[in-house]
């Protein structure tokens, strides 16, 4: 591929739409640009009020209009899973085409019925024929089969609008810190396991935990906050980038404890890890890799596994504070900076 390209990237939904893929297409559009290449975004999402961004976006669902844009593209990229909508129009082209995958096995669909498993065996077809296949977690490039060669691993990153909202360490002392739930409120989150393990340690601990985010399982959620003694819930909604760095940057710990939710890796976890800010996870094999030794891994839906890891973090100082410096150590790892340099000499191959 030659050094400067014109790339075309895909992706579904997009801004005003907010959501982690979302603000990862920014990112990915912007380490492009910044890496000397011309990028013009198609994604599917309408808006009324087109922002100004540094790239061109065609907002468009119809096909045509997309395998017009697709004339003069030196490569396609498709960011958030593969798509029949938009890879069968390169591939008829003559395009060459890279997958970048945020699901939790890839290409992969569920596999109830005969439709399915023909699904399935297209997407396999042309995952095999990809430039590139890029997973956001080691797990999901050594389960999903696709040719070696084409298979690279980029954790999620820090988007670049975020990562200037961050300043160097906290305000608060720790004994003032709060944990944080950042993320949709939503069952397959574990947001009701975390309830649970809270109750397990009220009239125990004297813990506070900000919950940062909105959900279709908000309103059922927070019938059940009340009557805690000794535990105090801060219900933030959604925040701004700036509010929710301040939130990463002041909490005890991150907890992430999804369950029926297969996480492709949460960009929850590089932002609190970025902040130098320890991560309570559930033991799903992405949120493992990205945490590593910066926090604490619990059992996938054990309320009594996450309680204990609350009280490790409450009661263990010397472990708090090992855990807090593993965190410092990988924030780099997540960085706009570091993500920019990957991702561009991928594509330069």
């Amino acid at each position: 591929m030659k050094k400067s390209m014109d790339i075309v990237v895909y992706s579904k939904p997009f801004f005003p739409r907010m959501g982690g893929l979302e603000r990862n297409t920014l990112t990915l559009c912007l380490a492009l640009l910044d890496g000397g290449n011309n990028v013009h975004l198609i994604t599917e999402t309408q808006s009324k009020a087109e922002k100004k961004y540094p790239f061109q976006i065609a907002r468009t669902t119809n096909r045509f209009e997309m395998y017009k844009l697709l004339d003069r593209a030196d490569l396609l990229i498709v960011n958030g899973n593969l798509s029949l909508r938009v890879i069968p129009l390169a591939f008829s082209k003559g395009v060459p085409y890279a997958i970048i995958y945020h699901n939790f096995l890839g290409y992969k669909r569920s596999e109830n019925n005969f439709l399915d498993n023909l699904d399935n065996k297209i997407r396999w077809w042309f995952a095999h024929r990809a430039r590139l296949n890029i997973f956001t977690n080691t797990y999901s490039k050594e389960t999903v089969e696709v040719p070696p060669e084409t298979a690279h691993v980029v954790l999620n990153p820090v988007d670049k609008i975020l990562q200037e909202h961050y300043c160097k360490g906290s305000t608060l002392p720790d004994e003032h810190k709060a944990f944080l739930f950042a993320g949709r409120l939503i069952e397959g989150k574990g947001i009701f396991i975390l309830l649970e393990a809270l109750r397990l340690l009220d009239g125990k601990l004297n813990v506070k935990v900000n919950i940062a985010g909105e959900g279709h399982d908000e309103t059922r959620f927070r019938k059940e906050i009340n009557n805690f003694e000794t535990i105090k819930i801060n219900m933030l909604g959604r925040l701004r980038s700036s509010d929710l760095v301040n939130e990463y940057q002041n909490a005890k710990a991150l907890i992430v404890p999804s369950t029926t939710h297969k996480e492709g890796n949460p960009l929850v976890i590089a932002e609190s890890l970025y902040a130098g800010t320890p991560v309570i996870a559930s033991d799903q094999p992405p949120m493992i890799e990205s945490v590593g030794e910066a926090g604490i891994i619990v059992e996938q839906g054990s309320a009594k596994s996450l309680a204990q890891a609350l009280i490790k973090i409450e009661h263990d100082d010397i472990f708090y504070k090992k855990i807090c410096e593993k965190a410092r150590e990988r924030s780099n790892i997540f960085s706009y900076e570091n993500y920019k340099r990957k991702i561009n000499n991928i594509f330069s191959i």
